[in-house]
Parts: structure tokens; sequence; C-alpha cells
């Protein structure tokens, strides 16, 4: 006898279903009129003037971090939204789950799950073309990333 257990329940599939899903973990926290600038915040982000070491990427709702000097493995998720100029964070886990075994096909169809395991508020203080200023309220440093032209 096979049997194959799995939890694809509440999985997103595709990509319209993940940003609503990213969306909605923030929407309500927002009300608030956007004082910055969406399109230079939506640029990859570098913890050096020389570009070696890359910090992050923003998008649309979700943001993507490193720690310095880790690999690009040890990443940071989470989604986003502006409330002024700041930035109401929550930072999530991502796994990827089956949702669909389709035998005739021989394919296994993955769908995408979201654990939200933290919270954070950034305020940006600069954000220019070539260099971005943000404090975390969690440590209360303000931190510096470049971006290249």
């Amino acid at each position: 006898m096979f049997c194959l257990f799995w939890d694809g329940r509440n999985a997103y599939r595709s990509v319209e279903e993940i940003a609503a899903a990213q969306s909605s973990l923030v929407e309500e926290d927002c009300s608030g009129q956007e004082t910055i600038d969406r399109w230079l915040l939506q640029q990859s982000w570098f913890y050096d003037e020389e570009f070696s070491e890359l910090a992050g990427a923003f998008g649309q709702y979700s943001f993507s971090l490193y720690e310095r000097d880790s690999s690009l493995n040890e990443m940071i998720e989470g989604v986003f939204c502006i409330d002024g100029n700041r930035l109401k964070v929550k930072y999530y886990e991502s796994r990827f789950v089956p949702v669909k075994v389709d035998f005739s096909e021989k394919a296994i169809n993955f769908g995408q799950k979201f654990k939200v395991v933290g919270e954070d508020l950034f305020t940006v203080k600069e954000l220019t073309e070539k260099r971005m200023l943000i404090e975390y309220a969690s440590d209360g440093e303000t931190h510096v990333f470049y971006r290249k032209n």
C-alpha cells in the first residue's frame, strides 16, 4: 500500500497568490501616506561602495536581507508596508510544500507557505540614488546601504 501525507493547505501557488498573501500580512498596518520614493527603495542594496557584498533587495511588498559576512543562502525574508518614512516589517520563514501529485504526469506541484516569525520598524533617514540610511527599531542602529547606479 502506498500512502502519501503532506500539508498543502493554505499554500500559495501562483505569483499573484504569493503577492496577495504577502501584502495581506501588512496591509492593515499602514494607513498614512508614503513619503519615500518607492522606486528608489525597490533596488538592490550593498554594504559597501565597491558593491562587493550584497545587503538585500526590496520588491513591491517583500524584501530579502543578508547578514554582513554571511552566505547568500542565509537570507532574512520579510514583507513591509510604507507609512510616511517608515517601513512596518514582518519577518517570515517560507517553505515549499507539495500541493498536488499527478501520477499520470509523474509530477508534483509545489506551493509556498509563510510563517511570521517577528516584527520590526525601519525608519528611512535618507534615501538617494546612491545611499540609504535605515534605523532599525529592533537594535536602535542606523544601517548604511549603497546602490549601484
